[in-house]
C-alpha cells in the first residue's frame, strides 16, 4: 500500500543503522529474528544468570547494550547487569549499578524498578554485621559449607553428587547446592540444619562413615549468617570474628 511504501521509504531514510532498516534492505533477517533479536539474547543471558554463569551475563549485557543501544530492551540488560554484578561482586557494586540504572533510565519501567528496590530492598541488605547463635530461635537454622575454587568445579560437582547421596541415604529433607560466591572461589551448601549440633554431627557421619568418608575443609554456619556472606562477599570477616578461636 502506499502508506507502507511511505513508511519503508522514511525508516530507510531516517533510520538507515536501525534494525528495521536492515530488516527492510535484508528479508532473509526476518528469519534469524526470533533466535537473534535483541529480545531473544536476553532470554539466553537470563538463562546464564539463573545457571549463576555472571561474569558471562555481565560482560555479555555490556556487548548488548552496545550493540542495541537506542532498542527499547537496553534497559532489561543493564538491570540484568546489574544483578550480575550484585551477585558476583557483592553489595556495594550492585547499589553502584542499580544507581546507574535508575539515574539513566528514570521513565522506563527497569528505571522505575531500580528506584524501587534502591528504596526498599538495598536497605534490608545494607546490614553486614554477623548474627550471633542463639540470639533468636528464628535464627536456628544453619548450613554445612565446603568451599572450593572455582577451578577446582570438577570436585565441587563431585562432592556435591556424593553429598546428596548421603542425603537421599540417610532419608533427610536437606537440600544441597553449589552457590557462586565471586570470581574465584565457590561453595558446596548443605542446607536445613536446625541446629549447630546437627549440622556438626552430619560432618562427623561424613566423615567416619565407610561409604562416604568425606574429610574435606569445612564450617557450619547460620543461614542469616550466610546470607550476610554472600551478599557482602566478606567471607575472610566471617572467619576472623566468628570461626578463629578467641584466645
Amino acid at each position: 500500500s502506499p502508506l507502507a511504501a511511505a513508511m519503508k521509504e522514511r525508516i530507510l531514510k531516517e533510520h538507515t543503522d536501525s534494525r528495521y532498516a536492515m530488516i527492510l534492505l535484508n528479508p532473509q533477517a526476518v528469519l534469524t529474528e526470533a533466535t537473534d533479536s535483541p529480545e531473544a539474547r536476553y532470554v539466553q543471558l537470563y538463562e546464564k544468570f539463573k545457571n549463576q554463569e555472571f561474569l558471562q551475563v555481565i560482560t555479555g549485557a555490556e556487548h548488548q547494550i552496545n550493540q542495541f543501544a537506542g532498542d527499547p530492551v537496553v534497559p532489561k540488560f543493564e538491570m540484568l547487569k546489574a544483578n550480575a554484578i550484585g551477585r558476583l561482586q557483592g553489595f556495594e557494586d550492585f547499589k553502584e549499578a542499580l544507581n546507574y540504572v535508575a539515574l539513566n533510565y528514570p521513565n522506563n519501567p527497569e528505571g522505575k524498578k531500580a528506584q524501587q528496590m534502591i528504596a526498599e530492598q538495598l536497605p534490608k541488605l545494607e546490614n553486614n554485621e554477623f548474627t550471633k547463635p542463639g540470639v533468636s530461635r528464628r535464627e536456628q537454622n544453619w548450613k554445612v559449607v565446603f568451599p572450593f575454587k572455582r577451578a577446582n568445579n570438577e570436585a565441587a560437582l563431585k562432592l556435591k553428587k556424593k553429598l546428596e547421596k548421603s542425603i537421599e541415604d540417610l532419608r533427610y529433607k536437606n537440600v544441597v547446592s553449589r552457590d557462586i560466591y565471586n570470581l574465584e572461589d565457590q561453595f558446596v551448601v548443605v542446607h536445613g540444619f536446625a541446629s549447630r549440633d546437627f549440622a556438626l554431627g552430619y560432618v562427623e557421619l561424613l566423615k567416619n562413615n565407610k561409604d562416604y568418608r568425606i574429610d574435606l575443609f569445612n564450617f557450619v554456619i547460620l543461614s542469616a549468617n550466610y546470607k550476610v556472606i554472600q551478599v557482602h562477599k566478606n567471607l575472610d570477616t566471617y572467619k576472623d570474628k566468628m570461626l578463629t578461636p578467641k584466645p
